[in-house]
């Protein structure tokens, strides 16, 4: 008996070194495998990065991972041994749906955020720590508001998370054609981005996204009919106002100087002159809902009847409201006529400091030697067209309206001030002829309120059909536009045209200029020296097309004025290679008005000579035009001409003086900052108020 049960013990002990022997060592062997594997792989991609600040954060961030791997390898039944502790405690088993909701928002949060950052051009790089957090207790908060609701959490999660990936993926796509980030106010024209969505996406893709969404849809009913986790109507109140006041508490942070200095100090401030840069530190989530408070005109403080037409008459001459007939004043003004030619996308490829074979804007550079040439400064970047368009017709600046607002889509729903109506009280013959079709940005229904005399679209008066946007958008060519201003010069004494060309549009995929002499000189990538030289050709046809144009009024007897702009820099997809080339994309708005936002600006004429070039923003050119033309502004262009003698760009996050001193609106002289908020509150008036300054 006792040498059997000492064989069975010795058998069994043996057999258990064995098997203990056998476990331990394929374990250490598998863990030392796994180990070499990663370092071997982690190599590849710290090889492929010149950036010392993101090699280190990937090398943090693979070092935690290693050692999570070899920790849970090794002490994987300690692991789970404390993880079921862990979970069986009575605070985490009762609420185990929310830790689950934190830790799975987390996860979504930064997985999203990692996607987005690669997409901008950033990658490799990670999210911010703190970026992660917020956009985390805001997607968190978001769920408990519809949670509050439905009583469903499943469901709740699911709804959030989808339309946080979908948000998500539609900031990526803006950034890319656009080079801007989704901002609250685009949720008011997404009708209208539906009209040329065909342009961004091919049918298969548009068919994939379908299906998407209707597995989506699929997923949320089952999550719907299947979720059990429910609270008291209490509870339910509670936890709503509970996220309701984070929400709102996490939109107003920036407003905060505690908070606000936190940023500073983490480089997480709120900028937006560069939002995809911040955007990607702060978290598309974070920076949308910081965007709300922004989003909403601001009335200004002594807005009233009698304030207003105080202020306007200290500035229009205006008694009891009243002004003078437009007659009265119309045989004062010379008979001077006005063309105002905007080129799509138009910036001088000089200031990219790249060589080309000969210079693209041949004509408007030999124009600006013989009459006036300098620098117009745009509100937008890479887009923005009808915002540039507002200040070049109005005399408004849209520095004053909410961040990121598309001014023909969202703000102009009636009667408006422009020169239109201007120069036609005084008898000109006033035009838009223009290469885009109409309703891009709402134009045909926006213009009866412009007081446009006679809009031409292009796309109808050449026989192209009205269809919506595609490869059409870049035809018909600025040579067909100039030959509309002619005709109209031919058989009008006194006119004004605005003409906006469209041929320069993006995407620079097109290849009828790739057999073209103009060519790039420096050596680029070939993507981005095909596309530099689409577009470089491009403009050069416009410059062509404007050089016959002032042939034309060179042998003219009219009097006349030709002025040429652009609208905005081109948005390249190949930017960083091209633009990043010169140094501009790292240009500071605290130091300086970057090149950027700097478009060509000719003023040319055909009676007078040389003048001194100009800088000034978009909404200063009406008046600096009038003052070429000897017509004395009147009405808001009144107050818009005494802010442009003081100023000589008012422009979103750009303050500068005549002699080129820029200037934060804080430290504005008292003087100054009494004509802007004369300058702010008859806009208001004009544009979203009363109008009580401009009845007659």
């Amino acid at each position: 008996m006792q040498s059997s049960l000492h064989a069975d013990g010795c058998s069994s002990l043996d057999s258990g070194t064995a098997n203990r022997h056998w476990t331990i060592a394929p374990a250490w062997f598998r863990l030392a495998i796994c180990a070499a594997l990663l370092l071997i792989l982690g190599a590849i991609p710290f090889a492929l990065i010149e950036t010392t600040d993101i090699s280190f954060l990937w090398g943090k961030l693979f070092v935690v991972s290693t050692a999570i791997v070899m920790l849970m390898t090794i002490l994987r039944a300690d692991a789970v041994s404390v993880w079921r502790r862990f979970r069986s405690t009575t605070t985490v088993k009762t609420h185990w749906n929310w830790w689950r909701l934190v830790i799975s928002s987390a996860v979504i949060v930064f997985v999203v955020e990692t996607c987005s950052i690669a997409s901008y051009g950033r990658f490799p790089a990670l999210p911010t720590a703190l970026g992660t957090v917020l956009n985390s207790l805001i997607l968190m908060c978001l769920i408990a508001v519809v949670f509050s609701a439905t009583n469903r959490l499943a469901f709740s999660a699911g709804a959030i998370y989808l339309i946080y990936v979908f948000g998500a993926i539609a900031n990526v796509i803006k950034v890319q054609y656009m080079s801007s980030v989704v901002r609250p106010l685009d949720l008011q024209y997404i009708e209208a981005f539906s009209e040329f969505f065909t342009l961004f996406f091919s049918h298969a893709v548009i068919a994939a996204m379908l299906i998407a969404a209707f597995l989506a849809l699929a997923g949320l009913v089952v999550l719907w009919r299947g979720g059990h986790y429910r609270l008291g109507p209490k509870f339910r109140i509670l936890l709503a106002t509970a996220s309701i006041g984070g929400l709102v508490g996490m939109a107003y942070m920036d407003s905060c100087p505690p908070v606000r200095s936190v940023f500073n100090r983490l480089a997480m401030r709120k900028n937006v002159s560069n939002g995809i840069m911040f955007t990607a530190r702060r978290g598309f989530l974070f920076e949308f809902v910081s965007d709300i408070p922004a989003s909403f005109p601001q009335v200004p403080t002594n807005y009233n009847k009698d304030e207003v037409l105080r202020t306007a008459g200290r500035y229009v001459g205006l008694q009891n409201g009243i002004q003078p007939p437009a007659a009265d004043i119309r045989t004062r003004d010379n008979e001077v006529n006005l063309v105002v030619y905007l080129v799509e996308s138009l910036m001088d490829p000089a200031d990219l400091g790249i060589r080309f074979t000969s210079d693209p804007l041949a004509n408007i550079h030999r124009a600006m030697q013989e009459s006036s040439g300098g620098r117009m400064v745009v509100p937008e970047e890479y887009h923005g067209s009808v915002n540039t368009e507002l200040e070049l017709v109005t005399g408004m600046t849209t520095s004053f309206l909410p961040r990121g607002a598309c001014s023909y889509v969202q703000i102009v729903k009636r009667d408006i001030p422009t020169l239109f109506e201007f120069l036609g009280d005084r008898g000109y013959a006033t035009f838009t002829v223009h290469s885009g079709p109409p309703y891009l940005y709402d134009r045909r229904h926006v213009y009866p309120f412009m007081h446009i005399g006679q809009p031409i679209w292009m796309t109808e008066t050449v026989g192209e059909p009205d269809v919506p946007y595609d490869a059409q958008m870049l035809r018909p060519s600025d040579e067909a536009l100039v030959n509309a201003v002619i005709k109209i010069s031919e058989r009008h004494r006194r006119f004004f045209v605005y003409a906006s060309g469209n041929a320069t549009h993006s995407p620079y995929t097109y290849e009828e200029y790739l057999g073209s002499s103009l060519d790039v000189c420096d050596p680029l990538p070939e993507p981005a020296r095909r596309e530099l030289k689409t577009y470089v050709n491009a403009v050069q046809a416009a410059d062509k097309a404007i050089g016959r144009l002032l042939d034309h009024f060179r042998s003219s007897p009219q009097k006349t004025i030709v002025v040429v702009i652009g609208d905005h820099w081109p948005p390249l997809a190949n930017s960083r290679e091209i633009y990043g080339k010169s140094g501009i994309l790292e240009e500071s708005y605290s130091s300086m008005i970057p090149r950027r936002r700097k478009v060509p600006l000719l003023v040319w004429s055909n009676f007078r000579g040389k003048e001194p070039d100009a800088v000034c923003s978009a909404n200063f050119v009406l008046t600096h035009i009038l003052s070429k033309m000897g017509i004395e502004p009147t009405g808001f262009l009144a107050v818009n001409n005494a802010v442009r003698s003081r100023l000589a760009v008012l422009s979103s996050d750009c303050i500068q003086t005549p002699d080129g001193r820029l200037i934060g609106e804080e430290s504005l002289p008292e003087d100054i900052a009494r004509l802007l908020d004369d300058y702010r509150l008859l806009q208001y008036d004009a544009l979203l108020g009363e109008q009580w300054s401009a009845k007659k």
